[in-house]
């Protein structure tokens, strides 16, 4: 499924995950890794798609970053829109403490870093 993510191939991906849900293979894990590389390609139809298979909004990587943070990273204001209206939390910290705020803001992504706001993110964290 991430050559598909990767590839922006959203007809192969929800193919894929029909056949995850019917045979229920360790869909969180892969599906929280696969919404994480999505949102950090801004492949916003997969990120959609992800999200309608109930893969895990917060769910952190290996550095702590959920996929919220690696969307503000790279900028992808949509995919930070679906995060939000799936109720990503806007506050979480990955391990070095970076929150989803200090990402866009430090990539300098504005229509990000409005966004967040909007959702009441917090300034001084």
């Amino acid at each position: 499924m991430l050559d598909a993510i990767e590839q922006g191939d959203h007809c192969k991906v929800a193919g894929l995950l029909e056949n995850v849900k019917d045979t229920g293979v360790a869909k969180n894990t892969n599906l929280s890794l696969c919404l994480t590389i999505a949102c950090s390609l801004g492949q916003t139809e997969c990120v959609q798609l992800l999200l309608a298979a109930h893969a895990r909004v917060d769910a952190p990587s290996v550095n702590g970053y959920a996929p919220l943070h690696d969307a503000c990273i790279g900028g992808h204001s949509t995919c930070v829109q679906l995060l939000l209206a799936a109720h990503a939390t806007v506050d979480q910290a990955a391990y070095d403490g970076v929150t989803p705020l200090h990402a866009t803001c430090d990539n300098g992504h504005s229509n990000c870093t409005q966004l967040l706001l909007a959702a009441r993110a917090t300034v001084n964290q």
